[in-house]
């Protein structure tokens, strides 16, 4: 089994995107947020899969896929470090794009995962598949955060509605204090990798196809 220089550094980037996917996904730096109005200095940052807030006097973690993954609310809600009477707000229900990102980043990832381990067993017999399914990896990843970009700029990403004396309504809140932060880049990074490992994958075919075609001439 003979490998190309352009098919080992596609691999190589290909494992790196991969890594990096698998940090972003994981860790809760997509965005972060302050208020306008700062007089309990409430802070919140969240990823795909939580977000945490802080105050003078309280901070939690609270799992933003609890209400599709209820099975999971009970590790999560380890976090809280007062009882929910003492809390100023509440984290809303999971949210349409929440799902769809974290659909498109789950989806990624398997596809990754699956071409970084079957991939240099079978790339010779389906190069334009591997190529074709990484394609779609850099897609899905850059769909999620062009997502999660927009759903930031109009303020969607503060998932928290005030609670005084159980009285419900939203904080005066704009997306200039929405910030993008570390993960949210991370992921950006991992989708040009993909692009990247896709694009070296496709030359590479075809230069062994051409490569081919004149061994046969001969």
């Amino acid at each position: 089994m003979q490998f190309s220089g352009q098919q080992v550094f596609a691999w190589i980037i290909l494992l790196l995107g991969t890594g990096i996917l698998v940090s972003s996904f994981t860790s809760d730096f997509w965005s972060t947020h302050t208020r306008f109005t700062q007089h309990d200095a409430l802070q919140m940052h969240r990823g795909i899969l939580k977000q945490c807030v802080t105050t003078r006097t309280y901070g939690n973690c609270h799992m933003r896929l609890s209400s599709v993954l209820q099975r999971l609310r009970w590790f999560f809600d380890d976090y809280d470090l007062y009882p929910s009477r003492m809390l100023v707000y509440r984290h809303l229900p999971t949210q349409t794009f929440e799902v769809v990102i974290a659909g498109l980043l789950i989806s990624s990832m398997v596809m990754s995962c699956a071409v970084v381990i079957t991939g240099p067993f079978c790339c010779q017999k389906c190069r334009m598949s591997t190529t074709f399914i990484v394609l779609l990896t850099g897609v899905c990843v850059g769909t999620a955060c062009f997502v999660y970009w927009q759903a930031n700029l109009e303020g969607q990403t503060f998932t928290l509605q005030h609670t005084p004396m159980h009285d419900l309504y939203p904080y005066e809140y704009g997306h200039e204090r929405s910030i993008l932060s570390w993960s949210f880049y991370m992921a950006v990074t991992s989708a040009v990798l993909f692009g990247l490992s896709a694009i070296l994958l496709c030359i590479s075919s075809r230069i062994g196809d051409e490569y081919g075609a004149d061994i046969a001439n001969v």
